[in-house]
């Protein structure tokens, strides 16, 4: 078997494991970041060490960063099924490819509630956060 075949087929294996483990927890976020990265996005670069102090500012885990690679179509695939596996297929496909960005998704009903830029600080970040937690208390 060739190695390209092999991880074509080794990784949506093991995100599906991964994904039945994290089904098993049911205390979900209200949040979901969807963050659509790719291993040659400069802006990703940019975001990610962003997101990481920005999480550590956050105050609850109500909030849930999820990756999905957009770097070559084999990740995309598994991206896609990711997606489908935490009902937010319909946003994976409104936001497509691009990379660099993280969308805040309601996650009881799927919709955009706020977006993340490279150019945002790790405190605009923790606030845009918080603002979407809180716009779903009301």
């Amino acid at each position: 078997m060739n190695k390209r075949l092999f991880h074509k087929l080794l990784l949506p294996l093991a995100l599906l494991t991964l994904l039945s483990l994290a089904k098993a927890d049911e205390d979900r976020a209200n949040v979901t970041g969807m963050y659509f990265y790719a291993s040659w996005c400069a802006a990703c670069k940019t975001l990610e060490p962003k997101l990481e102090e920005a999480k550590s500012l956050a105050s609850d885990n109500s909030f849930e960063l999820v990756r999905f690679d957009v770097s070559n179509k084999a990740k995309q695939n598994a991206s896609k099924l990711l997606a489908a596996e935490l009902n937010l297929e319909s946003m994976y496909e409104k936001i497509g490819v691009k990379s660099g960005i993280v969308v805040l998704v309601d996650t009881q009903t799927g919709k955009e509630i706020g977006r993340i830029k490279r150019s945002d600080a790790p405190q605009a970040i923790a606030k845009k956060i918080a603002n979407a937690e809180e716009s779903l208390k009301i």
